[in-house]
């Protein structure tokens, strides 16, 4: 097992089950695990985790925002029409930073 593999599997939060919901955006396995699952409360918050070399597609988040927290391993965003930001765990990207 990697580094890395051992970063998400024992982590600071579960690894969850795979992410079958929303597999159409993601070019490999992602794996969610719902940290706030409470109706009363009008924000999601979950741990996503990828396999090696995933990707996911394009998209945007309507009528909201998202802040991605690396808890292991490297990622990386990108806004259209600029260049990859890249992060390592510990770092944290919203909008306005990505």
């Amino acid at each position: 097992m990697s580094q890395y593999e051992t970063e998400v599997t024992e982590g600071m939060f579960p690894l969850g089950g795979v992410n079958d919901a929303l597999a159409q955006y993601f070019s490999g396995t992602s794996y969610m695990n719902a940290l706030v699952n409470d109706p009363d409360v009008p924000v999601t918050v979950a741990n996503v985790s990828f396999e090696p070399g995933v990707r996911n597609n394009w998209h945007k988040h309507n009528g909201g925002f998202q802040i991605i927290l690396a808890t292991a391993g490297r990622a990386g965003t990108r806004k259209k029409a600029s260049h990859p930001s890249n992060f390592a765990r510990g770092m944290w990207r919203s909008p306005k930073t990505a």
